[in-house]
């Protein structure tokens, strides 16, 4: 019986142990096995503090504009800037933040959309909305992002947050969440020459980022043309992108020197920009294999500067450097533990990926990254929640960091979690002890019939052995009493 116990209590402490003992710390390794890029041709340097590359006259990027950036979109480095600080008005590419928050508002891009006065009659680039009208969601956005429409910006910020003013909150909020600190917009279109309504080439970058991130962002924004069909008060539209990049085939540029065609061969999209005081403005992107780039130009002279600029850049990028894939989107990135949860080891992933931007001719194995997990998480938390950061290194030197996220909800356990006892675990333990317990019950329930079972067999057997004592011993008196009969 004091076996059996010992048992027992021997599982339960094995089982405790492998699953109640947290490991708080980091995680660091080289790049993991698979990892794959995509490569251009030529090489220039990028500092680890983020700023422009050092390269020859020749090879950077000749650019007119007023502000320019070139960033690579997948691990966010900065590849070529000029005045990326600078503070400008950003006209229409205003409406790329406008359409994001649309996408992550409806669930449903078909959901219908009544017209309100607020949307009808806004200056500018339109498509007649009328009071009343009825489109969707998805119409309205491809209005918004092809031809650039004002009416449909307003219509969308009414539906979405009940105005204006609090749509346009929401937008701010939203840019800080980016990391865009010196981005304020007072409208959902730009339509507007106040100095309040203002922004940098480095945060439309940021912005691009985030949104270009979105697979329904990106469908629109390299649409070249969207039919709208004809609504209870309008008759058929058709939205032609202003992008010269997707459809400038008969448009001309000067780039670098070289009159040639606005299209662009792997162009993505995204926005066109323009009002008196923010002047010819572009958010661009394209990308070639496993390379993807965007661009901002800001308060160009003349509409062909800022798309020149554009594929300068662009021609550089591609032509200079190549993407590394450290972790790919959602990928496994390691385990965190939480204080209190019904799973109190919980896998982590990497929200975004994480990538290196290296020159043609750095080896892959100069980049690496270190994992840094959150400690004394307590329950509950929601899936998607940041736990943790993965640090990218470029030859020793930092170069950026990507998001670790929960790759599930963890609600609030039982009692035992609070020692790191998962309530899986603990149900698991329970059904041990259980099955244990039973098994011991069984084994002493069989050993006392087994006991009880000899038991009888010795009675039976001195019994048996009683009566052949006794048989023989009547045998043997029955012979004594033959041999004394007197005849």
């Amino acid at each position: 019986m004091k076996k059996g116990f010992l048992s027992i209590i021997l599982t339960l402490t094995v089982l405790l142990v492998f699953q109640a003992v947290p490991v708080f710390g980091t995680e660091t390794g080289a790049l993991p096995s698979g990892l794959t890029y995509q490569c251009a041709e030529t090489a220039a340097a990028k500092d680890s503090s983020g700023s422009a590359p050092a390269a020859t006259a020749e090879d950077t990027p000749q650019t007119v504009c007023t502000s320019d950036i070139l960033i690579d979109a997948k691990s966010g480095e900065v590849l070529y800037a000029k005045n990326e600080n600078a503070k400008l008005r950003p006209a229409s590419m205003t409406k790329m933040m406008t359409c994001l928050l649309a996408i992550e508002h409806y669930k449903d891009l078909d959901r219908e959309v009544t017209v309100t006065k607020e949307a009808v009659g806004v200056g500018g680039n339109g498509m007649d909305l009328k009071e009343g009208e009825v489109l969707t969601v998805r119409q309205l956005l491809y209005a918004l992002m092809l031809h650039s429409c004002n009416d449909a910006a307003v219509c969308i910020a009414v539906d979405c947050s009940g105005s204006v003013p609090a749509f346009c909150d929401e937008m701010n909020a939203r840019a800080k969440e980016i990391g865009a600190d010196d981005t304020h917009f007072i409208n959902p279109n730009g339509l507007t020459e106040s100095a309040e309504h203002i922004t940098t080439a480095s945060d439309m970058a940021k912005i691009a980022r985030e949104c270009m991130r979105n697979r329904t962002f990106r469908k629109i924004v390299r649409t070249k043309k969207y039919v709208i069909p004809a609504t209870n008060m309008s008759p058929r539209r058709v939205m032609k992108t202003t992008n010269r990049l997707l459809s400038g085939s008969s448009f001309k540029v000067s780039v670098n020197g070289q009159t040639r065609s606005a299209q662009y061969d792997g162009a993505e999209g995204i926005k066109t920009g323009l009002m008196p005081g923010a002047k010819y403005c572009f958010c661009g992107a394209a990308k070639r294999g496993g390379v993807e780039l965007i661009t901002v130009t800001m308060h160009g002279a003349a509409d062909q500067d800022r798309f020149a600029d554009t594929i300068s850049m662009l021609d550089y990028g591609f032509a200079n450097y190549h993407t590394v894939t450290l972790y790919k989107e959602g990928e496994q990135c390691g385990h965190v533990w939480v204080k209190g949860g019904h799973r109190t080891r919980v896998a982590v992933n990497a929200k975004d990926g994480a990538f290196a931007t290296l020159t043609a001719s750095e080896s892959d194995d100069l980049a690496e990254t270190k994992v840094t997990l959150k400690k004394n998480l307590k329950a509950p938390l929601k899936k998607g929640d940041t736990v943790g950061t993965i640090s990218i290194y470029k030859d020793g030197k930092k170069t950026g960091t990507a998001p670790v996220v929960l790759s599930e909800d963890v609600t609030e356990g039982g009692p035992w979690t609070q020692l790191y006892i998962s309530d899986p675990m603990f149900i698991l333990i329970v059904i041990v002890l259980a099955l244990l317990i039973i098994l011991r019950l069984t084994v002493i329930k069989r050993r006392r019939r087994r006991r009880a079972e000899l038991a009888e067999k010795r009675r039976k057997d001195r019994e048996k052995k009683a009566m052949e004592i006794a048989l023989q011993r009547r045998k043997e008196r029955e012979r004594r009493d033959e041999r004394d009969w007197p005849f």
